[in-house]
């Protein structure tokens, strides 16, 4: 036997409905706290949120919103967050995933968060780096299919959403291959190993300082990559084809 109230206009499920909706076990506060850590954002700064729903199609009313959320959030040097709302499957629109990515590359609505369903390079990496994760970036300055700036760029915004440079680079390296063309070739030391560098991050705790490099364009010659900001420079004394007579600063 269950029981319920109603309010003049609306039924009200009775509590032991409600109840049977949510697991027993929901996690505590706490937990959702250490996947979602605070962002190191200045005191001033505000978060703001545009959240369309996949049962139709956005709109120029919802393309305002969300310019006016970006607004706000880049002026006080806070986030700008997207997220599709939770809704029935039933009732989603084929296609509205896609057309809420077109309109906001149109307009310019790149946010700082996202949902992965809509835009993929989300800069959020928080529940990445709580478990441990490290990421390498690599990328040749000639490539001539995408250009490495807009590498360079996302690379940059980790820093806005997880805690500063600073704190970006305890988990995360970027590095630009001087000449090398796509994954490869161009007049170019572009024969390296990433692999090992980031199995020894994470299985060691050493972090790639730099990371030697050889190639066929210029046999006999080897070179540090240095991660970014940092650049190799010669030491002043030693032969200038050799790696370790450089030092990434």
């Amino acid at each position: 036997m269950t029981s319920g109230t109603t309010t003049p206009t609306h039924a009200v499920l009775p509590r032991e409905v409600v109840d049977s909706l949510f697991p027993d076990d929901l996690p505590e506060v706490g937990h959702w706290e250490s996947l979602y850590p605070p962002r190191g954002l200045p005191a001033q700064a505000h978060v703001t949120r545009f959240a369309p729903s996949p049962t139709g199609y956005v709109h120029i009313g919802g393309i305002y919103t969300a310019m006016i959320c970006q607004a706000v959030s880049h002026q006080s040097h806070g986030v700008y967050i997207t997220r599709v709302e939770d809704t029935d499957a039933a009732r989603e629109v084929e296609g509205a995933l896609a057309q809420f990515a077109r309109a906001f590359e149109y307009f310019d609505l790149h946010p700082d968060e996202t949902d992965p369903l809509v835009e993929p390079a989300s800069s959020n990496l928080s529940t990445f780096t709580l478990g441990g994760g490290k990421l390498i970036f690599f990328h040749g300055d000639s490539d001539p299919w995408f250009s490495p700036l807009d590498t360079l760029g996302y690379y940059k915004s980790l820093a806005t959403t997880n805690g500063g440079a600073e704190n970006v680079a305890k988990w995360s390296r970027m590095f630009l291959i001087p000449g090398m063309a796509h994954c490869g070739g161009g007049p170019a030391l572009d024969r390296f190993d990433m692999l090992s560098a980031i199995v020894n991050w994470v299985e060691k705790g050493t972090a790639p300082d730099s990371v030697i490099a050889t190639g066929q364009a210029f046999p006999g010659r080897s070179r540090p990559l240095c991660p970014y900001p940092t650049h190799a420079h010669y030491k002043g004394t030693g032969d200038t084809q050799d790696a370790h007579n450089f030092q990434c600063q």
